[in-house]
């Protein structure tokens, strides 16, 4: 058995409403980092527990912690002072604190928006015309061994963006992308606009944006075309554990703010 428990926890570093653990994914991070040492349970790259499913004898820990960043904003990497809440440390500051105050090895994967346009769109709609989701970070985020960059879709099909990137102009849902030109596009081609600017095993791992997938992605697309599009791994935001025998396509994350919202109630996931 090569996976007995992994926890995929799942941040937004942009989901900053206050300045305390409730309000602000980024001092949740932070703490977490610290209940997990405390805790004894190790976190390990997402992308060594998927190589895990796909190779039986590469054996890891029984029980072990994932992190994971989704949207790719600038917060990941980037020390930014937020209009309301003033200056945040970046996931990176927090990374490297940990690691370098406990001598641990971590990483974490940054899954990033391929689309500069969408990206542009998106930070006008939705952050006030604050570009805080830009490329320019990423391959400083992979030569900083704290990260890696994996692929969240070319344009997330974000309601923001126009033109979308679906045949019928559908946004606002993953199970949208049901034909193989929709899924060449939000799949492959996001993939490799990703690897060109950052090259990184992250790459080879998709996030679902909205965190749902449709039965073609899962059932045709992903595994048939693996050599075209290569991807390896896909995770969800249905919260779940992944053991040996999970589905790679279709990976359960705990997502902070919505799964839990206190290390207390993060020991609760964590003793399952």
């Amino acid at each position: 058995m090569a996976i007995v428990k992994a926890f995929i926890l799942t941040y937004h570093s942009g989901n900053v409403t206050g300045n305390n653990y409730a309000s602000n994914n980024l001092l949740a991070l932070a703490d977490d980092l610290a209940y997990l040492l405390a805790a004894r349970i190790p976190i390990v790259p997402l992308r060594d527990v998927v190589d895990s499913l796909l190779h039986s004898t590469k054996r890891l820990l029984d029980k072990m912690a994932v992190i994971t960043l989704d949207d790719g904003l600038d917060f990941d990497f980037v020390e930014l002072a937020h209009p309301i809440h003033g200056p945040q440390p970046s996931a990176r500051a927090i990374l490297s604190h940990f690691s370098t105050t406990h001598d641990l090895p971590v990483q974490a994967t940054s899954f990033v928006i391929a689309s500069p346009s969408a990206r542009y769109q998106i930070a006008e709609h939705e952050m006030r015309g604050h570009q805080w989701i830009g490329e320019q970070w990423w391959n400083a985020a992979v030569a900083s061994g704290l990260f890696h960059v994996g692929n969240h879709s070319w344009d997330h099909l974000s309601p923001s963006v126009s033109p979308i990137g679906q045949r019928d102009g559908k946004a606002g849902a993953f199970t949208h992308v049901d034909s193989y030109e929709d899924a060449e596009l939000q799949v492959r081609i996001a993939r490799e606009y990703i690897h060109a600017r950052a090259p990184n095993p992250g790459t080879a791992l998709f996030a679902y944006p909205y965190g749902n997938a449709s039965t073609y992605l899962v059932e045709d697309y992903l595994p048939t075309h693996v050599r075209r599009h290569g991807t390896i791994g896909a995770v969800t935001t249905t919260p779940g554990v992944v053991h040996d025998r999970s589905n790679r396509w279709l990976l359960p994350r705990f997502t902070c703010g919505i799964d839990w919202r206190s290390p207390e109630e993060l020991g609760l996931i964590l003793a399952a």
